[in-house]
């Protein structure tokens, strides 16, 4: 099975001391059989559990820090899909960046995302998932998962080319047993971020204070933003 492996530039921050997560953590890949086969069930999840939050800049010592490499829930609200009766009408993929579209076929509503996920060499065990969510009344949200044993009151967030502007934290409030989650407002800014930019790193600290740095690749997410602004118009 081929896998888009992402553990050249990852790396774990442990006791002052740099290891590879493939070494510590296992491989970190993105796996085509998890997207094309498991994410349609968690596409709707938390996109109406949780409140938005305006993401706040990451601070400058934690740029500073960074490496030079650097289950369902039906929709019930206004607008809403009914997941029983949903289908998949758009499914396809740019690179390691996937567009999932649902529809339910009497009341025309679509729901729509642009995501990558990694995991695992072996595909099981899901390090985290981003997603770009078109709700069917018009809203776009960014939705993040994130592994257990992350250190909810750290600084988590994530950065575009290592740029200031382009820099993100991200306050998470909500977790499971599958993870933790959070949905925050999609805005201009992101969107620009990531159809110029070329690699994004999500940077996590797993308790108490491990930081955990996990390289993302943009390519090809412009053109699943293309699909899915076509797919929803």
């Amino acid at each position: 099975m081929h896998f888009l492996t992402l553990t050249a530039t990852a790396a774990l921050y442990k006791s002052g001391e740099m290891c590879h997560i493939d070494g510590c953590f296992g491989n970190v890949a993105v796996s085509p059989l998890l997207l094309s086969c498991v994410m349609p069930l968690y596409l709707l999840l938390f996109v109406f559990m949780v409140g938005l939050v305006t993401p706040a800049p990451l601070f400058a010592q934690r740029l500073s820090d960074l490496p030079d490499s650097a289950s369902a829930a039906p929709m019930d609200s206004a607008g809403a899909i009914a997941q029983d009766n949903a289908k998949v009408v758009v499914k396809e993929k740019f690179d390691a960046w996937q567009v999932i579209c649902l529809e339910e076929p009497s009341a025309r509503k679509r729901l729509c995302t642009v995501q990558i996920v990694a995991t695992t060499a072996e595909g099981n065990r899901p390090i985290f998932a981003l997603r770009v969510i078109h709700r069917p009344d018009g809203k776009r949200l960014l939705g993040m998962a994130f592994p257990l044993g992350i250190n909810v009151q750290a600084q988590n967030g994530f950065i575009v080319d290592k740029k200031k502007e382009w820099s993100w934290a991200v306050p998470i409030t909500h977790c499971l047993p599958d993870g933790c989650h959070v949905l925050l407002a999609w805005d201009e800014k992101m969107e620009e971020a990531f159809r110029k930019g070329i690699d994004g790193l999500l940077v996590m600290v797993r308790y108490p204070k491990d930081q955990l740095n996990i390289p993302f690749p943009l390519k090809g997410f412009s053109k699943a933003m293309k699909l899915m602004d076509d797919s929803t118009k």
